[in-house]
């Protein structure tokens, strides 16, 4: 029988909610728990997952720590404070991972991850290297000049996809990336492209939506007390 790929996940979470109008969304209830224990649980039991770096701020830390605790997340390694950006963060949570295969980086702001899609990303990376989660375009897109007229051209969607995570990686690669780009890039797909990567794509989920601001928050809601009363 052929050894599957061990796997490792760095869950990020550092962000100051600065869209969220006071709220710690890290924290914010979610049905009857945080929103970080949904993204940790689906990791936690998921049975392709070995480890979970789990990056928080500074000032939520050791709250991250206590609820590891509580709720016995077995495969969580590390709970550190991240960095100023994004991809310190990731690179903080890299570091603290024991040796394996494969990374997943996923946002604590997609607590409605599915073990449907992890899956998905698993197998989609095995293609390249590199694989991320998209979602078509379901909208009309148009550019907009600079005083905030619409352009007359139609913008052909069928080629476009929104990117979500989970992205997944070799660890070579991820590592090769974060050690190469300097730049601030929002997300690690780009920066491992930026070094000669190309990558795979996988269905992704409405679901899995980012939590940005109350709004969105709101939405979460409805959609767990939806579920709960079918």
């Amino acid at each position: 029988m052929e050894k599957r790929a061990t796997t490792g996940v760095i869950l990020v979470g550092a962000g100051q909610s600065t869209r969220m109008t006071g709220i710690d969304k890290v924290f914010a209830p979610l049905g009857n728990i945080p929103i970080l224990l949904h993204s940790l649980l689906q990791f936690q039991n998921h049975p392709a997952i070995d480890y979970i770096s789990l990056i928080l701020g500074q000032h939520n830390v050791d709250q991250g720590r206590h609820l590891v605790e509580e709720n016995a997340l077995s495969k969580v390694c590390s709970v550190t404070v991240g960095g100023p950006r994004r991809q310190d963060s990731v690179r903080i949570g890299l570091s603290q991972l024991p040796i394996t295969n494969l990374i997943i980086v996923h946002d604590v702001a997609r607590p409605l991850v599915e073990a449907e899609l992890i899956s998905r990303g698993l197998k989609a990376v095995l293609a390249t290297g590199v694989a991320t989660a998209v979602l078509p375009v379901p909208d009309t897109l148009k550019s907009v000049d600079s005083d905030g007229l619409l352009e007359p051209n139609i913008i052909n969607r069928t080629t476009f996809r929104l990117i979500q995570t989970p992205q997944i990686f070799r660890r070579a690669i991820l590592e090769n990336a974060h050690n190469i780009i300097e730049d601030t890039m929002t997300d690690d797909v780009t920066m491992s492209e930026l070094i000669g990567f190309k990558t795979s794509s996988f269905e992704g989920s409405r679901l899995n939506f980012k939590i940005t601001v109350p709004q969105d928050l709101m939405m979460a809601r409805a959609l767990i007390q939806s579920t709960a009363n079918s």
